[in-house]
């Protein structure tokens, strides 16, 4: 089959942004079970998923995964023009026997390369399951995914469960990044994360965290705990950059925040957001400034930032700090009311919260002390525009 050509295009009442989507298809359709042999549990099928992208054409194709309970880890989603489809009655969890604790089920993309044109997708209309919450080791810091330099990819139809304890340190898909031997930053660009469900996150993680990565649009995101769709660039290194990020159709249950954005010291690029609802959160969406740290200026995102339409209920279950549980405290709020870039926000909303009844504005918070203080109306002179 010939190559297709996939164009999204998110518009909105300040910026349209588009996404271009390039998928080639080759003749070949693996099953992962009947040609590359891949063991139901309680045996270890990671090198029959990994053999098997070998065994495609050079102008890839498809890989199906029949129903079935498969266990895995660390295969590494690295051969191009690869679509992988998932059975609804599909259940994929970690290797029984992992003593690591730290790797990904799914790494996507190369560490000093870039794969192209990569999709793992669930069926239309279900979900298949990606199960992480039962610890074998601790701490328990494992991912759904882990995406390093793919160029035009696509996570879509999944749920994904989490340990729901502080043994887990991680989001369920986390971008990254490295660099190749010339210095030049590898990361994931132009890609579709959409249709995810999760649950089982701790307020310091969530459903996803983008440390670095390039015109990414996320819609129909919706986690139970954390932070759904966080970010934090707060890597080690801090060397990554995050740009012209887009997101539509964000939900938080009883959780941090639907939506965060915080830079630490990296210097990062624009993000839109439209269309986010909290249901028991403690904040719809945190925007923290950056600061200073380990020798490093405060880092940024870009002036031009949107979020447009936040919507949050009230609730008694909204995850703080360490996994304190609090009542939600507004919509929209930072930490330190301190913040060094601009973002045009607009659309506030509380519904069903005791007074004050006044929380549809942006208010800022503090960490210390518990439980944390809630000043309405006192915002950033440099946060609006």
């Amino acid at each position: 089959m010939g190559m297709r050509s996939i164009v999204l295009v998110l518009a909105w009442s300040t910026v349209s942004c588009q996404f271009a989507l390039v998928q080639t298809t080759g003749s070949t359709c693996l099953n992962v079970v009947v040609d590359c042999n891949a063991p139901a549990s309680p045996m270890d099928a990671s090198t029959a998923f990994q053999s098997c992208q070998s065994r495609l054409e050079e102008n890839g194709g498809c890989i199906l995964i029949p129903a079935g309970h498969y266990e895995l880890i660390n295969v590494n989603l690295n051969t191009s023009h690869v679509r992988w489809e998932i059975s609804g009655g599909a259940l994929l969890s970690p290797w029984h026997q992992d003593i690591n604790g730290q790797l990904p089920l799914f790494s996507v993309g190369l560490l000093n390369a870039t794969s192209e044109n990569i999709s793992f997708v669930g069926p239309s209309g279900q979900r298949s399951v990606i199960d992480l919450s039962t610890p074998l080791v601790l701490p328990w810091n494992i991912r759904a995914f882990q995406l390093f330099s793919v160029d035009g990819f696509r996570i879509a139809n999944l749920h994904i469960k989490m340990a729901a304890s502080a043994a887990i340190q991680k989001s369920g898909i986390q971008f990254s990044h490295r660099f190749d031997t010339s210095g030049k930053r590898l990361h994931a660009t132009n890609g579709l994360v959409s249709n995810i469900s999760s649950e089982g996150h701790i307020w310091g993680y969530g459903m996803v965290q983008i440390q670095s990565g390039v015109n990414i649009l996320f819609e129909n995101l919706d986690a139970t705990g954390g932070v759904t769709l966080r970010l934090e660039t707060g890597a080690d290194n801090q060397t990554g950059y995050v740009g012209n990020i887009s997101a539509r159709n964000i939900t938080g249950r009883n959780c941090h925040a639907a939506f965060m954005s915080e830079p630490h010291t990296q210097e990062n690029g624009d993000y839109f957001v439209r269309d986010v609802e909290t249901f028991g959160c403690f904040i719809g969406v945190e925007t923290n400034g950056g600061y200073s740290q380990m020798g490093r200026p405060a880092g940024h995102f870009g002036n031009n930032s949107v979020i447009a339409g936040v919507r949050s209920h009230y609730g008694t279950q909204g995850q703080c700090f360490a996994n304190t549980t609090e009542p939600s405290c507004c919509p929209c709020g930072n930490e330190n009311a301190k913040l060094n870039y601009r973002i045009k926000i607009t659309g506030l909303e509380s519904v069903g919260f005791p007074p004050p009844q006044n929380r549809d504005t942006c208010g800022y918070w503090t960490r210390y002390p518990l439980p944390p203080q809630c000043p309405f109306g006192n915002v950033s002179s440099k946060r609006l525009n």
